[in-house]
């Protein structure tokens, strides 16, 4: 028995040892020499300057496409890594088709000129890091610039600036994201000697401009030194989506989203020209300022409840879109002084606290408001009185008929306000105070009895949809209407004492 376990672990050894072999035999070096498809034996050869007629790359082979050759993918392919080499080179990937790369994706300096590759294409390309400027000697002061515009460019780990000195000689080097989206796994950093060696990190070259650079690593920055960031283009936008905080690299951007998973914090003066989009996690300035451009404005469209924090100042002057459906908070009291105006197609909770000044309000059709402001006994506000309630702004207010209301203060009654239309879609009573009407109202869709009287006074109280959550304690303390549209019986919760 032991000497067949003794030749089955031999048998098991030779194998494993053959298998290793064979990986290694058929890892290869594929050197582009010539302008063409992937998967074309004619692209391809064994040495730089050998014939073509090799198969192409496989996974596992190493890849160098070399100076003034275009190389396009055609077919889902793979490979271990590529090193761009010379002057000029590029790689195409086209729609529908994913090239991944188990290593690196390298652009070399060259002893005597400067080089430069492109990424393009409607494809796809996956790697685990990008090596800008991997360093060789220099005679000259030359750069190694990426540039990608392919539609998806997914970098596993990290992208590092090499800009390294030769004797007298300073080599750059730059990453440039002009279209499309690419996104960092780890972080971008430099690996930079004193000045006049630099590295930059570019979104506003090209015609377009429109790149997008997503950022996934905890700490999405690393080594700046003498590193340049010029985010900024004309459609650029930058997003911090990383799964816990992160830092926010101070500088100017254009579009700026924030989608993290705790809080992002500003790491320097930051300066917005476009849009910053609040999907996730919150923004704290730290010591730090946000400042917004002539034509900047603030967006909200998470899909989880979220918090205001530093990026709305308590004194705004920039239009406000709140698009989130489950539920933006205000933290404080806003002065709100704009030509533009806040737009609710979402939910907006005042909470306690209240927006006024000189702008402009609007809820949209199917959004929502709730209150819980109590002072003066007023939720939503007077039509003619900005000192009470919580919307007491003197610009253009627009409250749509096919919207939401909730009354849910405490301690004290609410009245609803005049601000609130005379018709709306949804009503929600949840004020164990109680509620009373400011004035005739239509509830087309839900009067929702959650918690507290509903009076309606002088009033008529409409109900032309559906009643929930009545109880003893929970009713219309007085007159209600009920509209009927067939033949059959509705219950009135209504009650007096």
């Amino acid at each position: 028995m032991k000497a067949k376990f003794l030749r089955l672990m031999l048998l098991t050894a030779i194998v494993m040892l053959c298998i290793c072999i064979n990986s290694t035999a058929i890892a290869a070096n594929r050197y582009s020499v010539a302008v063409g498809d992937w998967n074309s034996i004619n692209t391809w050869a064994a040495t730089s300057a050998g014939a073509a007629g090799v198969s192409a790359p496989v996974a596992g082979d190493v890849v160098f496409i070399q100076s003034g050759k275009s190389v396009t993918v055609t077919a889902d392919a793979q490979a271990a890594s590529i090193t761009f080499t010379g002057a000029a080179a590029s790689l195409t990937i086209n729609s529908g088709f994913t090239l991944t790369l188990s290593g690196a994706l390298k652009l070399n300096h060259n002893l005597d000129n400067a080089t430069a590759c492109s990424i393009t294409g409607g494809g796809a390309l996956v790697c685990a890091s990008v090596d800008a400027g991997s360093y060789l000697s220099l005679n000259g002061d030359y750069s190694a610039i990426i540039t990608s515009t392919v539609n998806s460019f997914t970098i596993n780990g990290n992208v590092t600036l090499y800009a390294k000195a030769s004797g007298s000689n300073y080599g750059q080097a730059s990453f440039r994201v002009e279209e499309g989206t690419a996104t960092v796994g780890g972080q971008i950093t430099g690996t930079i000697d004193l000045s006049p060696c630099i590295g930059t990190v570019r979104m506003t070259t090209g015609t377009v401009q429109t790149g997008t650079l997503v950022l996934d690593g905890i700490t999405p920055w690393g080594n700046l030194t003498n590193v340049t960031t010029t985010l900024n283009g004309t459609g650029a936008t930058v997003i911090y989506n990383g799964s816990s905080t992160q830092t926010i690299h101070g500088t100017t951007y254009t579009n700026l989203k924030i989608n993290t998973g705790g809080t992002a914090t500003l790491g320097g003066p930051t300066t917005l020209s476009g849009i910053l989009t609040m999907t996730q996690g919150s923004l704290a300035l730290s010591t730090h300022t946000l400042a917004y451009g002539a034509s900047a404005s603030l967006h909200y469209n998470g899909t989880a409840p979220q918090i205001v924090s530093g990026e709305w100042p308590a004194t705004f002057a920039k239009n406000v879109t709140i698009s989130n459906a489950s539920g933006v908070s205000l933290n404080e009291n806003k002065t709100y002084n704009s030509t533009g105006l806040i737009a609710v197609s979402g939910f907006l909770n005042f909470g306690t606290h209240y927006i006024a000044g000189t702008g402009a309000f609007t809820l949209a059709p199917g959004g929502t408001l709730a209150s819980a402001y109590v002072t003066n006994g007023e939720g939503f506000g007077n039509a003619s009185d900005n000192t009470k309630g919580s919307i007491r702004v003197s610009g253009i207010r627009t409250l749509s008929t096919s919207g939401n209301y909730t009354l849910n203060g405490t301690g004290t009654t609410q009245n609803t306000g005049t601000n609130m239309p005379t018709v709306v879609n949804n009503l929600i009573i949840d004020n164990t105070s109680g509620v009373n009407l400011s004035q005739n109202v239509m509830v087309n869709g839900i009067l929702a009895l959650t918690n507290g009287l509903l009076t309606p006074g002088i009033n008529t109280l409409t109900a032309s949809g559906t009643i929930t959550n009545a109880s003893s304690s929970n009713y219309v303390n007085g007159k209600l209407a009920q509209v009927f549209g067939s033949i059959g019986s509705k219950v009135f919760p209504v009650g007096k004492g």
